[in-house]
């Protein structure tokens, strides 16, 4: 895990402007991070943040790492760029909000892990209805509202390798959408001999040639519709093909149904190979069907034990997302490199431990001040039960565990010690 240190002067500084007596640590931000992950592996998305506090209903967790007030007032606060120089960076960047932290990562994500051999190409749409420039509406999706990514991830394992965020319309982008994203994603990656895999959204003739000048070879579907597809007038029997070839780029028109056929473009074979039984299907389209799911897998993964919470600030929706993937990705290397059976669940359990305990061993440590003797304070101070009143201000204390308590919360105790 890796917080810029930009970010959390950002938060500092935006948080003294509004609060003056708001202070930030570096494990403040882990542990917060630490609690995120844990609400997430507990599959509590939809619970109130507040309630994690609750006697009844609450974890010790939450309880003994921080306050729930302080919670709340971190993720208020937290920002990812320095705001002296916002305006001149959205000018020409409209993700400029997160670009920092959202960099940063991915050249973390592609330096701690050694890759195998195929790769997958798609997008991810990260639901959300935060206030955003370039919120996306996909009706074809279960989620309608989100923010849309360009994600690569490694096929097997489902490990993220890079993320570019959708933007919008781009004036001086000269080829098509699809090409420009694979190779912008691909870009750290070419003449290594790796092969992508991709759907109908990307491919084309055009782009296999650009990756085979680049040592990459492609496995994709192709819309019927395309101009570099040979015109086919007579329908083929069912599980039946017909293959072309240009090059080194190889084309097969496969009749899966009885009335929908496929086409499946591949710089990964040659020939005219099928399987002998069932089905016959040829080998491009047996290759692009086990390599095809690798970012909708990892996208539930995201979905199944997520960080996300209720924002209305885009930034702090597209964090959640990158904490997802982070911990996605991290789960990977813990067990390539440990060898461990572990499910993900546990490891989330066992990294917003580790988070946490700073945060834990500093708040433990600390001498707290002798007991008040006095039944009234001096100033007047927000009530901290909040159980039947709403902020409440109070001179008022509790008889036994000494807390600012107003009149609807308290008779001599507070209704919390009485029970």
């Amino acid at each position: 895990m890796v917080y810029c240190g930009t970010s959390e002067k950002s938060t500092l500084e935006y948080g003294c402007s509004i609060q003056r007596d708001f202070s930030l640590e570096l494990f403040d931000i882990e542990a917060f991070i630490g609690l995120m992950y844990t609400k997430g592996a507990m599959n509590n998305k939809n619970f109130p943040y507040d309630l994690h506090w609750s006697s009844e209903y609450g974890c010790d967790i939450f309880k003994k790492t921080m306050a729930r007030d302080q919670f709340r007032a971190i993720k208020r606060m937290l920002r990812f760029d320095v705001r002296s120089s916002r305006r001149e960076r959205l000018s020409t960047d409209k993700y400029a909000l997160m670009s920092l932290v959202h960099n940063r990562l991915v050249e973390n994500f592609q330096r701690a892990y050694v890759l195998e051999v195929n790769l997958t190409v798609d997008e991810q749409l990260f639901p959300t209805k935060s206030r955003c420039p370039f919120l996306q509406f996909m009706a074809s999706k279960p989620d309608k509202y989100g923010i849309k990514n360009w994600v690569l991830v490694e096929t097997d394992s489902k490990y993220c390798l890079n993320v570019i965020p959708y933007l919008g319309r781009d004036d001086n982008r000269v080829e098509s959408l699809g090409s420009h994203v694979v190779t912008s994603l691909m870009s750290p990656y070419f003449n290594k001999g790796y092969n992508l895999c991709m759907d109908n959204f990307f491919t084309s003739y055009q782009l296999a040639c650009t990756l085979v000048e680049k040592s990459t070879s492609l496995v994709g579907t192709v819309r019927a519709n395309r101009r570099e597809l040979p015109p086919i007038t007579d329908k083929l029997a069912l599980h039946k093909s017909r293959f072309f070839q240009s090059g080194q780029v190889n084309l097969v028109c496969y009749q899966g149904k009885k009335n929908k056929s496929v086409f499946v473009m591949s710089t990964m074979h040659r020939g005219n190979a099928c399987q002998q039984e069932g089905k016959m299907k040829p080998e491009s389209v047996t290759c692009y069907n086990k390599m095809k799911c690798g970012v909708d897998l990892m996208d539930s993964m995201c979905k199944a034990m997520t960080t996300k919470s209720g924002s209305r600030r885009w930034p702090f929706s597209v964090f959640c997302n990158l904490l997802d993937i982070t911990a996605i990705n991290a789960w990977i290397i813990f067990k390539k490199k440990t060898g461990a059976i572990i499910t993900r669940r546990d490891f989330l359990f066992l990294l917003g431990e580790q988070l946490v305990a700073e945060k834990r061993h500093i708040t433990s440590s600390l001498c707290l001040p002798p007991a008040i003797e006095t039944d009234s304070l001096e100033n007047r101070v927000e009530c901290r039960l909040r159980i039947n009143c709403t902020k409440n201000r109070t001179l008022n204390l509790c008889n036994k565990c000494r807390l600012p308590v107003c009149g609807q919360c308290q008779a001599k105790l507070c209704i919390k010690c009485e029970q």
